[in-house]
């Protein structure tokens, strides 16, 4: 079988696979790139094996064994050409670690279309702190939102203060929020693995979300859903995740921080968290984290830290 016909094979199997869309997609782009590299190799029939796992075949006796010799030499073949695809990624390509695992997952998953399980171990991450905003960064965000109109004054702020992942902020509902004078919190329902929590509210953000939700009743709903949502449109549309997406991206570009998502803002709270020497487990708590070793991952060096450490000696030279 050549590249071609193994491509289309596995992307027959793949449109019938439990995959997002965006995943099908990437894996059938990776997975075209690995067989345009296999068909520069000698003999590269040998390791695109011609079948899939689309039956079940049962043999019994010599023939089963040698129904199993052939299929242990085809998997050792196969791990061979992704052990030297993976170096051929790092030295030729010079790709970084984590586009690399991306590719050998894609691969992987070709092998399994064709009946297979190869072995591609991931290559090794460089253990670094999630990126998080500078002191002077979040300085600059908190003058940028203080001018925003009131709803994303109040998502901004929500989320650099409570670190809810972006799908938490756009679930939250109008009963999530409970707020007095000296204290406030919210109640995350629909957290990852849906796990629900709460999180307290410091008094910047409990008073950007009061004037959210006393403007908020005014507003007239136009649907059902939005009657309960806490973000809602001047039309009395409920917000989309996209759309908070987009509120949190706005400020971002004013405090001239490119690319700020959500995500950042969850990184930061949580560092500045962990950096005050809170106890782990309660910050894990706070965060929605399921293993207090994801929350330990924020008290490494970030490449800021890192920087700072070196300057700091050669100044003293």
């Amino acid at each position: 079988m050549d590249g071609q016909g193994a491509l289309s094979g596995y992307a027959d199997w793949l449109e019938r696979q439990p995959l997002a869309d965006r995943t099908k997609a990437a894996y059938l782009s990776l997975v075209r790139r690995y067989l345009g590299w296999v068909e520069t190799l000698d003999d590269y029939e040998a390791l695109l094996p011609d079948h899939t796992t689309g039956g079940v075949h049962i043999a019994w006796g010599p023939r089963a064994e040698t129904e199993q010799r052939r299929r242990d030499t085809e998997r050792r073949t196969a791990e061979w050409a992704v052990r030297e695809y993976k170096g051929w990624l790092l030295t030729e390509r010079r790709l970084a670690p984590r586009t690399v695992n991306q590719y050998l997952a894609a691969v992987s998953n070709f092998y399994l279309s064709r009946g297979l399980r190869v072995a591609a171990p991931p290559e090794r991450l460089p253990k670094q702190a999630p990126q998080a905003l500078s002191e002077a960064e979040v300085r600059s965000l908190r003058r940028v939102a203080a001018g925003m109109p009131t709803r994303d004054r109040a998502i901004v702020l929500t989320s650099l203060y409570t670190g809810l992942r972006r799908g938490e902020l756009a679930a939250l509902r109008t009963a999530d929020v409970a707020i007095t004078a000296r204290k406030g919190e919210l109640t995350v329902r629909a957290g990852k693995g849906t796990r629900s929590r709460t999180v307290p509210i410091a008094a910047e953000c409990r008073r950007a979300l009061a004037d959210w939700v006393e403007q908020r009743a005014g507003l007239r709903m136009r649907s059902g859903g939005a009657r309960d949502a806490l973000w809602v449109s001047r039309l009395g549309n409920q917000l989309s995740a996209r759309a908070i997406r987009e509120v949190v991206a706005r400020a971002g570009r004013g405090a001239r921080i490119e690319g700020l998502t959500a995500h950042t803002l969850r990184h930061t709270f949580v560092t500045r968290l962990v950096r005050a020497n809170t106890d782990a487990f309660l910050v894990a708590e706070i965060a929605g984290h399921s293993r207090v070793e994801t929350t330990q991952l924020y008290a490494l060096p970030t490449a800021a830290d890192k920087a700072r450490a070196v300057t700091s000696v050669l100044d003293r030279l």
